[in-house]
């Protein structure tokens, strides 16, 4: 809706269109006159009168009296020393120098001073020093202490667990439920809970069929000429290879199941009842079988042969 006023400059009644409510001149020559329009001030410095246009920043009438009000200056007392000290009207000061500032500021708290609580350690409990605000976050002294934390967590405490990424199976050796990632099942993994229901179903699934160790060390004693008898039963045990020339006894370890305590604690028991009924015993590790059989077989028999 168009609307009638006058205009700014010359006072002319002009018709505003409703698209520009805010017009102010009539036309472009009234809206640069206006630009040009002289006003009279007070000089700041001498207090003389002078003109400018509307558009001029000015505030001295002169270059000579903005040089002299950039001279001028204004007396302060320093609030530590309470001397006078002169400094420039648009600053603001309260000491009359770097001495004195950090002299007053002996003894205060800085603003950004961080103020420090003692809490104990999640896994070692020993005490440490965390800033205020952190202590609910913190909980190791450590980082060392902080991988052993993180090792402890399992699950759906991990902090990489995704619900939505998780789904319950059941497990194929021991019927456990149990999370495992869906990605992981698509892939075709994901069957076992642990590295124990692995083995389990492994050796359950072998029956007493020869493993690749075994089949390795047998190919290398057959090229030596050397009879043996495998999986054969000894007192309360089942050997992997019993030499009957050599009265030998002959073991293939795999390195990761033969790493875990129960079952070193086991071959211990098993090598000190060979020992007592005098069955000299050689335990061959899987590294040394795959990496060359009849070296590692040589070196194994070097003492009996």
């Amino acid at each position: 809706m168009s609307k009638s006023r006058p205009c700014a400059q010359c006072g002319t009644t002009f018709v505003v269109p409703s698209s520009k409510l805010t017009q102010r001149y009539c036309s472009r020559i009234c809206f640069c006159l206006s630009r040009r329009k002289v006003l009279t001030l007070t000089c700041q410095q001498c207090h003389k009168q002078f003109e400018k246009q509307a558009s001029d920043r000015k505030i001295f009438c002169s270059r000579a009296c903005s040089g002299k009000n950039l001279t001028r200056r204004k007396d302060c007392v320093c609030q530590y020393c309470q001397k006078v000290f002169q400094i420039r009207p648009a600053i603001s000061a309260q000491f009359c120098g770097k001495a004195c500032s950090d002299k007053a500021k002996i003894g205060t708290a800085a603003w950004n001073k961080k103020i420090y609580v003692v809490i104990l350690c999640a896994i070692c409990e020993k005490p440490f020093e965390v800033a205020r605000g952190r202590q609910d976050e913190a909980r190791y002294c450590s980082r060392a202490c902080m991988g052993k934390g993180k090792r402890l967590v399992r699950g759906l405490e991990h902090h990489l667990f995704i619900p939505a990424a998780h789904i319950t199976q059941r497990c194929a050796a021991c019927g456990q439920l149990f999370r495992v990632k869906r990605a992981k099942v698509l892939m075709g993994e994901g069957r076992f809970c642990s590295r124990q229901c692995v083995g389990a179903y492994c050796t359950g699934k072998q029956q007493g069929r020869p493993s690749s160790l075994e089949v390795r060390v047998a190919d290398a004693l057959r090229q030596r000429g050397e009879s043996f008898f495998a999986q054969m039963p000894l007192g309360p045990w089942t050997v992997d290879f019993f030499l009957p020339r050599l009265g030998l006894v002959l073991e293939c370890d795999g390195d990761y199941w033969h790493a875990r305590p129960e079952v070193q604690k086991r071959d211990r028991q098993k090598d000190g009842w060979m020992r007592r009924n005098n069955y000299p015993l050689v335990r061959i590790r899987e590294s040394a079988i795959r990496h060359d059989v009849a070296r590692a077989l040589e070196e194994g028999l070097a003492r009996y042969v």
